[in-house]
């Protein structure tokens, strides 16, 4: 199976941080390492296919925040229920973060669960 997840990115020991920035055609992501350090971007299709294979990289420990877009509850609810990572979406009518656990309990602080 290819990977989805640049090299710089999958090679990270320990905590990894991920930014997602979703867009209807062409997402980005952003890795950083524990420190903080940027370690490795991917720009890609937003497609179903693309996100579970994010997904499938994404592991215990992980954390990936989204925005929060038209179509962001539906990519959340794929990651949540095909990963272990901590997901972080902004709530764009109250700023303060909403935290989504992974799909373990499926609950988010702040908001309805993804269900």
């Amino acid at each position: 199976m290819k990977r989805f997840l640049p090299k710089d990115a999958a090679g990270i020991e320990g905590r990894r941080w991920f930014g997602l920035d979703l867009a209807k055609r062409e997402s980005q992501l952003a890795v950083l390492d524990a420190k903080g350090e940027q370690k490795a971007q991917k720009r890609f299709k937003t497609t179903r296919e693309n996100i579970l294979a994010l997904a499938s990289e994404l592991r215990e420990g992980d954390t990936l925040a989204l925005e929060v877009t038209t179509n962001s509850t539906s990519i959340a609810r794929i990651l949540r229920d095909n990963s272990e990572a901590r997901l972080i979406m902004s709530n764009p009518i109250n700023p303060r973060l909403t935290v989504c656990r992974s799909s373990s309990s499926g609950s988010c602080k702040g908001t309805p669960p993804l269900s």
